[in-house]
């Protein structure tokens, strides 16, 4: 399946944030993702339902774009996700600390702490194919990213973005 997305009417286009590197946020375990291949997200994250088949996807990282394709198919299944909390106030706004203990500090309430909350959450989970047409594309810095979402002040790892001027940000011939 070829990635070219030009006059498509009814498709969308998403930017799938990939976490790299050690994360200090840890509400969560993280996901599966296998970048040219496919990506992994649950029902709990924003923007969930979105996605569909044949949308356009952006791959990006904290480092800016890493590639683009269409999304060949989605498998969703059943599933339990393993959650981190605050032993305070419940929020998942935990942070890790490398060099400070206790390791673990709340953003909402200030807590400090060793020992987070653990939680099992009942998730779909979903996981988008697209290596088909998968195109390498390093050219997009992350804040050239966050400006092509509809909703600019977006901090969520699924984003929906504005079509016309992905088209052109991107300006690849196969785009």
């Amino acid at each position: 399946m070829d990635a070219s997305v030009s006059g498509d009417a009814g498709v969308r286009a998403w930017a799938f944030r990939l976490a790299t590197g050690p994360r200090r946020n840890i509400s969560h375990d993280g996901y599966a993702d296998d970048a040219p291949r496919s990506y992994q997200w649950d029902s709990k994250v924003a923007n969930s339902d979105g996605p569909s088949v044949g949308d356009v996807i952006v791959l990006w990282s904290e480092h800016g774009s890493l590639g683009y394709s269409r999304i060949d198919t989605i498998d969703r299944d059943n599933g339990t996700k393993t959650g981190y909390r605050c032993p305070n106030c419940h929020r998942a706004k935990i942070f890790y600390r490398a060099s400070k203990r206790p390791v673990y500090r709340c953003q909402d309430c200030k807590r400090e702490f060793n020992d987070p909350e653990v939680i099992a959450q009942e998730v779909t989970i979903y996981r988008a194919h697209y290596g088909k047409g998968w195109t390498a594309l390093s050219s997009l810095a992350p804040d050239q990213v966050r400006r092509l979402a509809l909703e600019r002040k977006s901090i969520n790892s699924i984003r929906e973005l504005d079509m016309t001027a992905l088209r052109a940000a991107v300006r690849h011939p196969r785009f």
